[in-house]
């Protein structure tokens, strides 16, 4: 075992289709690790969170068992998303009034986003944004 712990975080990407998630390491933005569910969002709000949860707990044993510290979760979404990171909307998963980041946090600390908002984030740093100023 190494003593000296690889920092990384989990992504997750939470559409209508599918659930996309990755064990990222920082700062390269390398995906250690990936897999792929489907969302089933007709299910409901819940059993997609349950899911997420899962799945996001199977990432972070990943990342313990290749001494990978895990510093956080960042899960995009297909909806709004307010500033405090709860759902807005409802036309893909309805998740309004559903606690998802306080739920992801007790995994590890977590900020949900508007997968949009996520995107153009990560773009600006891995992306063809990487070391440019705004």
């Amino acid at each position: 075992m190494s003593n000296k712990k690889q920092q990384g975080a989990i992504g997750l990407d939470i559409g209508g289709t599918k659930i996309a998630a990755g064990v990222v390491l920082w700062p390269s933005g390398k995906i250690a690790y990936k897999k792929i569910i489907p969302t089933q969002p007709k299910r409901g709000g819940k059993a997609v969170l349950n899911d997420t949860l899962t799945l996001a707990n199977e990432l972070k044993v990943f990342g313990e068992k290749r001494d990978i510290s895990i510093a956080g979760i960042g899960a995009g979404v297909a909806e709004l998303v307010d500033v405090e990171g709860n759902v807005a909307s409802h036309q893909t998963i309805d998740w309004r009034r559903t606690p998802v980041q306080r739920t992801l946090s007790k995994i590890a600390p977590a900020r949900v986003e508007s997968d949009v908002r996520a995107a153009a984030l990560a773009e600006s740093i891995f992306g063809v944004g990487k070391g440019r100023r705004i």
